[in-house]
């Protein structure tokens, strides 16, 4: 019923044979992959880790596909530094610019002759009917010798931990020996990104000993996967913030009743994985180890020890990986825009602090609905694309469903302190954020902090939800007394999601082919 809608009201995608051809098949992966959905949630009832291993990824790779390369926010940077990090790995000379700025650095490397000359060609902002047929008829899917031909290209370098960056510098510098070419060697790169994400939210939603549902949505979100079918390090970033919350809750939560050695290393191990990622912002989710029972680490001696280990782990890893982007707080000198236009710098919020903290709360009240909608993913691709509301909502409301009670197990009661303390790293990481754009990324004399986006929050949403009571509602109906939620509640709940998904992508083709 969705593709008849989306056709009916969009007759304009009929009008060529490619734009015809693209819908068709997209509406037949739709409805193959909901009907193994239907088959493993409701009729099977797998478990939702299982079941999101084939939905993420199937969803996941038709984003590959709808969007190419450059149209998600950022991608021609990510793909230059993503070729840099490659070059390292192969062993490949380079040459620093001077700059000014200790951040985005320019650097004189080396690249494959028909990859500067393609780079243009497919890393383009805005995908259209035209894009397609560029892929289809114009992509050289093997490199002879004169097409890897090494000549001299400058490369960026965000100063960002290549961690963020692993799957896909491991997807170009395979492409490479490979001799695949430029198209080839950018979809490898993503469809590794987009593997370890569905399968660290696999492990996460496997892990966690409540909120599996909330976890299951949040990762199946239109902006969640957009970003995580891209070389956005975003891909990796929510992949780890997940596995972090959903360790952290197990531990607490879980039926684990003595933490270990194997368990102290696996959370060090996550903590200094996610700490570093965008200069240490996302480090407060670390501050949820203080809802672990201190029993369970067998007295507040060990307990302590753990907690100050991985905060350590994590601290020491956020400053050794991010020494160049540190390095702004102690300069003196303000970071510059393209067009020479001063940002704010340290010295001015150390002289300035109560009209710092009046730009943040100014910033957050006029941008908090946009941040909300932006993360569920209202405007995809490079603000360009529009989702329908009435989706953005459905899953809002998915969302909001995910904190009642679960049927037939008893509901996890955090304390009163335990949700207060769930809220302090949103607080915290929010703050951050707003700190570094200022710096980073406002100009002096704007009064809003620009450059947040609410894709940066999504980490955020599983501990709101987990922050909210658990609870059920009872209808009192002429029939009886209904309960909210019921027995197959979850698998409701599940598959609403999937055929959201399948508007967001039938909103999404509708657009790009009616360019």
């Amino acid at each position: 019923l969705f593709c008849l809608h989306y056709a009916r009201i969009n007759p304009m995608i009929f009008q060529i044979r490619l734009s015809t051809g693209s819908f068709l098949e997209l509406c037949l992966g739709l409805l193959i992959l909901t009907g193994f959905a239907f088959v493993m949630i409701v009729i099977k009832k797998i478990p939702l880790h299982r079941v999101f291993l084939l939905i993420g990824f199937g969803f996941g790779v038709l984003s590959c596909l709808i969007n190419t390369p450059g149209s998600i926010p950022d991608e021609p940077a990510h793909a230059s530094n993503i070729y840099l990090w490659s070059n390292r790995l192969l062993g490949v000379r380079e040459e620093l610019v001077p700059s000014s700025n200790p951040v985005y650095i320019k650097i004189n490397s080396l690249a494959r002759r028909a990859d500067v000359e393609n780079a243009s060609l497919y890393l383009n902002s805005e995908t259209t009917i035209n894009s397609y047929q560029q892929i289809l008829h114009g992509t050289n899917w093997f490199y002879s010798n004169s097409d890897r031909q090494l000549v001299t290209e400058l490369l960026q370098d965000h100063s960002v931990t290549p961690i963020m960056y692993l799957p896909a510098i491991l997807g170009f510098t395979l492409a490479r020996l490979l001799s695949l070419g430029y198209y080839p060697m950018l979809m490898l790169g993503r469809l590794l990104m987009l593997v370890f994400y569905v399968f660290a939210a696999s492990w996460s939603i496997r892990k966690i000993p409540v909120g599996k549902m909330t976890l299951f949505v949040t990762a199946l979100l239109p902006m969640s996967i957009h970003l995580a079918a891209s070389l956005s390090y975003d891909a990796v970033i929510l992949g780890l913030a997940m596995m972090t919350f959903a360790y952290i809750v197990y531990l607490a939560y879980g039926d684990i009743e003595r933490i270990g050695a194997k368990e102290w290393l696996t959370m060090a191990a996550l903590g200094a994985l996610l700490a570093p990622c965008k200069v240490g912002v996302y480090l407060p989710i670390l501050l949820l180890l203080f809802l672990i029972p201190t029993m369970k680490l067998g007295g507040r001696r060990k307990y302590v020890w753990f907690v100050a280990s991985v905060m350590i782990a994590g601290v020491a890893s956020c400053i050794l990986m991010n020494l160049n982007a540190l390095a702004v707080g102690v300069n003196k000198t303000p970071l510059q825009s393209n067009n020479g236009d001063a940002f704010y710098s340290v010295q001015w919020v150390l002289h300035h602090p109560m009209d710092t903290l009046w730009m943040m709360m100014n910033t957050v009240k006029r941008q908090l609905s946009t941040w909300i909608q932006s993360a569920a993913g209202v405007r995809l691709s490079w603000f360009s694309i529009k989702i329908s509301q009435w989706v953005i909502t459905g899953f809002e409301c998915c969302l909001l469903l995910t904190t009642l009670k679960e049927y037939d197990r008893p509901p996890i009661a955090p304390s009163l302190r335990q949700r207060l303390l769930l809220f302090l790293p949103i607080i915290l990481c929010v703050f951050v954020f707003l700190f570094g754009m200022l710096l980073w990324w406002t100009p002096v004399g704007d009064t809003l902090i620009e450059g947040v986006q609410g894709r940066y929050f999504i980490p955020m949403i599983p501990l709101a939800m987990f922050a909210i009571p658990q609870s059920s509602i009872t209808l009192h109906l002429k029939r009886g007394e209904r309960r909210i939620p019921w027995k197959g509640f979850s698998s409701v709940l599940a598959m609403a999601c999937v055929m959201l998904s399948c508007a967001s992508f039938l909103n999404q083709v509708v657009v790009i082919l009616g360019r």
